[in-house]
């Protein structure tokens, strides 16, 4: 069986970006089949559930991609005002795209619908007072 691996890559320029590769499962071949370019700091993935839409968290934001036969083509960016999201993760209807930030302590919420981007700063620190 083969299945579609997504690579994201944590740099800049232009060879850059999300590297699509198919898995052969009983072999462990694994070949390139797509490569959407000149998208720095891809930091998190994340695949909707019926695998039409891929989700990449970037540098102050979140680009989604369409999905045509394993091909990328970028459908919509969300700014998110503040340093890159670290997590994503999609509602159960997929309707709604969540979202964390490590640095600024932002997390926030994406209405893949209507567009919207809400979200909020957190404060507090946790044990380990240092690596505040």
């Amino acid at each position: 069986m083969k299945r579609k691996v997504y690579v994201g890559q944590y740099a800049g320029g232009d060879t850059c970006g999300i590297n699509v590769l198919s898995v052969d499962d009983a072999t462990g071949e694994i070949e390139s089949v797509d490569f959407a370019g000149n998208l720095s700091n891809t930091l998190w993935l994340t695949l909707s559930q019926d695998e039409s839409h891929l989700y990449a968290a970037r540098d102050r934001g979140i680009t989604v991609f369409d999905m045509q036969d394993a091909h990328l083509k970028m459908t919509a960016q969300y700014e998110i005002g503040h340093t890159q999201p670290c997590h994503m993760s999609l509602s159960g209807d997929g309707r709604r795209l969540y979202f964390a930030e490590y640095s600024d302590s932002v997390c926030g919420i994406v209405d893949l619908i209507s567009g919207e981007v809400s979200s909020v700063e957190l404060s507090g620190g946790g044990p380990n007072l240092p690596r505040q």
